[in-house]
């Protein structure tokens, strides 16, 4: 197993809308693709906001390899800190080509800023072409 591990830039500050997420987990309970379910290859996907050193971070795994690093939040979008990848950190576990392709495609979703909404436990993140829906675990 190869870790890569970098630099964290910083992000916003210890406080304001993404405050509902810190210091919370969540699995997914759904995923849709282009209007359609999406199965997943192996497991639900788990997402995990924290606040370290008055910053804020992020971490997902999605069956396979786990990533983790700095991200912002407004009060509609998340957005990974500017210096992604080279502000994150991953692993590279060799886990099979569908395995890979999912953690690829799970990275799409977290760079193209997704819309969130959190409704009591449900946090929604939304693309132009995706949906996760996931639940507080």
């Amino acid at each position: 197993m190869l870790v890569l591990l970098t630099s964290l830039a910083v992000s916003c500050g210890p406080s304001g809308p993404a405050d509902p997420l810190v210091d919370r987990s969540f699995t997914s309970i759904e995923v849709i693709e282009d209007g359609q379910p999406r199965q997943l290859a192996d497991g639900p996907i788990e997402v995990e906001f924290e606040a370290r050193d008055d910053r804020h971070a992020v971490g997902w795994r999605a069956g396979c390899n786990s990533f983790s690093g700095w991200f912002e939040i407004t009060e509609q979008r998340l957005r990974l800190a500017d210096d992604w990848p080279e502000g994150f950190s991953w692993t590279d576990v060799a886990c099979g080509d569908e395995l890979h392709a999912q953690d690829d495609w799970l990275v799409e979703v977290f760079t193209a800023e997704p819309v969130w909404s959190l409704d009591g436990d449900v946090l929604t993140l939304q693309t132009d072409t995706e949906t996760l829906r996931l639940e507080a675990s």
